[in-house]
């Protein structure tokens, strides 16, 4: 599993590049599954990325979270990557 470090004050950006898995496919929409503890904020896609900000979590906690994405095929295909988002303090 992909592990991504934040700062425990600090807010993370996390940009998941979908584009070797779409093809000529495009991102209609993303959903993310953020446990508690972690807030997420200004989400947005691209035709090819995934963008989400988090902010919040424990030090020294890790966190799963998933990103599934829609695309704009007929029919639709959905395809999910989950990473660890890890809560440290800044050195």
């Amino acid at each position: 599993m992909n592990v991504i470090q934040k700062d425990v004050d600090g807010k993370r950006r996390v940009i998941i590049d979908w584009a070797g898995w779409l093809d000529t496919s495009e991102i209609a929409s993303s959903a993310w599954t953020v446990p508690t503890g972690l807030t997420e904020s200004d989400g947005s896609d691209t035709a090819t990325t995934a963008i989400n900000y988090f902010s919040g979590g424990v030090e020294g906690q890790s966190y799963d979270i998933k990103c599934c994405i829609t695309t704009n095929d007929s029919p639709t295909r959905v395809k999910c990557f989950t990473f660890t988002l890890n809560v440290e303090v800044a050195c």
